[in-house]
Order: C-alpha cells, then structure tokens, then sequence
C-alpha cells in the first residue's frame, strides 16, 4: 500500500492515533540475526476485523513515516506486524525509543563481519575526588563479536613523574606518546589486537588493549625502552575472552 493510499484511508476513517499510546516490540529471529523486525501495538487495532484492522494499520505506517522518516521507515525495516496489546510474557516499549533501537541493529550489522572495525575515538572528560579524570575510548568496539579472538586483556599502568596539581602531566610529554605509539603501532596496527581506553587520572595513565595471544604482547614489550624518564612502568594480563573487564568504558 503506498503513501497516497494510507493517507486516503486515514482520512475517510476520521481515525486519530496518539502516537504516546503505541508501543512496539524487538522480534527476533535466529536464522535472519542482522534484520530489523519489530511489532506495533495499538489498542484500536482489531484482528479479526478486516476493515478496522486495515485502517488502523495505515495511521500506524503514518506515524512511522513521520517519526522515522520514510526512508527509513521503507528500507530498514525488514518485518513489521501488529496487535492491540503485548502477551503476558511479551516486553513492549515507547515508540519513542524506536529510533535508538533501528540504530543499535544498524550498528550491529555494521560491524558484523568484520574483524577490525573502524575505530571510532571519544574524548571523556570528569572529575573525581575534584581531579580531573581523562578517557579516551573507542566506541567503535561496542557491539563486538569476535572477542574470543582477542581473549588477552594487556593493562598498561604508567606512573607518572611530571604532573601538575590536578594530576595531569606538564612539560616534555613526548617520552608518554613515543609509549602510546608503540603499542598501537605494535598491536593494532600490525592487527594483533585492538586499542580499548585510556584512562588519565591523579598522576596515573593506564592503556587497555584486548591481544590475540601472549607472544604477541612478549613481542612488544621488548621494544620498552629500558630506562623511562616520565613514568615507572607496569603491566598485567588477564584472560578475559568475554571482554567483560572493560564494560565500564565500551559502553559509555
């Protein structure tokens, strides 16, 4: 049924649908993972009854079209079906969350497959205890499937030796990224693993990257400069195939 036509039947039916009272629900469907397919709810809708059903359903495309937009409303949405009211065990949620939903299996769908994502790199910047605290996170690993072939979790710690009142370092910072560079040059970009976070806070800096395997994290710690003028250094790893140490970061 095209635009014209959901329009004419609105219209002659004089039937009004208050958008804050329409509810839909995430369906799911294990053999199509990457398909957007949701319910709508509407007490108006009627399923035994053919003409009202099919009314109600065209104000529901509208205010789909209009939220959405109709782009998207046509071409992101593999399935749509409707009912009057969720089941006991149904969960239903506002229509105005859909377009968070649309965009988190948007994103999902984007990253499936590939192995090395496009980094997407976020500046944080808090306070804590009244000293400012600095993130740099890659959101770009949110929705990330393919942890258990990164299982090796590398936790940088560098105490630093130059640092202003608030905790952050002052002068000559090269010696820190000179640092930096070398394990996102060592694990990233040689694709043995993925930058994750880094955390600036009271004289403190830790780095977090997920690594393939213990050679690979032996590989570049031998290239630490053996004496280190800015900072002591520090390192542990943890086997955490789940990703589940770093939540608190990816999902900010």
């Amino acid at each position: 049924m095209d635009n014209m036509e959901k329009h004419n039947i609105e219209e002659l039916s004089d039937m009004k649908i208050d958008p804050s009272e329409v509810t839909f629900m995430p369906l799911n469907a294990p053999e199509y993972p990457e398909d957007i397919a949701i319910r709508l709810y509407h007490k108006k809708y009627v399923p035994e009854d053919g003409k009202t059903k099919d009314v109600v359903v065209s104000a529901l495309y509208l205010i789909l079209d209009k939220l959405m937009g109709e782009e998207s409303s046509v071409l992101d949405f593999q399935y749509i079906d409707f009912d009057d009211m969720p089941h006991p065990k149904e969960q239903d949620y506002p229509l105005s969350q859909l377009c968070a939903f649309v965009e988190h299996k948007k994103s999902t769908r984007k990253i499936a497959g590939q192995m090395f994502p496009e980094e997407e790199i976020g500046l944080l910047e808090g306070k804590v205890e009244n000293l400012p605290n600095l993130l740099v996170i890659n959101h770009g690993l949110k929705y990330y499937e393919f942890s258990k072939k990164f299982p090796y979790l590398l936790r940088i710690t560098l105490l630093l030796h130059n640092t202003g009142d608030n905790g952050l370092p002052k002068g000559n910072t090269d010696e820190l990224y000179g640092l930096e560079d070398l394990f996102y040059q060592g694990i990233y970009k040689k694709e043995k693993g993925h930058f994750i976070a880094t955390e600036t806070y009271n004289s403190k800096r830790e780095i977090f990257y997920y690594v393939d395997n213990l050679q690979s994290i032996e590989q570049v710690l031998e290239n630490i400069p053996k004496e280190l003028k800015s900072c002591d250094f520090n390192y542990e790893v943890n086997h955490d195939p789940f990703w589940l140490l770093v939540e608190s970061y990816m999902y900010m």
